[in-house]
């Protein structure tokens, strides 16, 4: 069965799909149409080096024979994307006046450091003798810490040296 963009989809909304919905975005259609994950589709797809039939969308075509560990780097990427882009779309910022406060940065300190695991991951060897097969990170759910760094400090040559 050929792969299709609603697969790589519905793939990615398993991992991302809440922080979607979270900031806004679509974090549950899975049909191919998907405009929140189209762009972040569209980076990984040329971040492997594969050339487009259609300058903004991603098709059948475009992922043709992908599969394997090849499928896990465009995957990662495509999250790393969405995990940006989520990131920056989050506007909430700690809170608190007469004794009462508000942690809604949690979100995205969670974020960030999904980023990192991510980008450090994406910098590996891809295969079967490779480490980058698993990098534990931050999920959806689990233990919120509090601290936020500078993603912008980030070493981001690891990202582009994956092209």
């Amino acid at each position: 069965m050929p792969l299709t963009v609603a697969a790589i989809e519905a793939e990615l909304l398993i991992m991302v799909g809440p922080y979607l919905r979270r900031v806004g975005l679509d974090g549950t259609t899975a049909d191919g149409t998907n405009v929140a994950l189209r762009g972040p589709i569209r980076r990984a797809v040329l971040a492997m080096g594969r050339t487009m039939v259609d300058p903004i969308s991603v098709t059948a075509v475009d992922i043709a024979n992908l599969a394997g560990f090849e499928l896990e780097k465009l995957l990662d990427v495509a999250e790393l994307k969405v995990l940006e882009m989520c990131w920056g779309n989050w506007p909430e910022v700690d809170q608190s006046a007469e004794g009462t406060s508000q942690s809604l940065s949690q979100l995205a300190d969670r974020l960030e450091r999904r980023i990192k695991a991510l980008m450090e991951r994406i910098a590996r060897p891809y295969g079967p003798d490779a480490e980058a097969a698993l990098i534990p990170g931050p999920s959806a759910h689990g233990l919120i810490r509090a601290g936020r760094s500078d993603l912008r400090a980030w070493d981001w040559s690891a990202l582009r040296a994956c092209r």
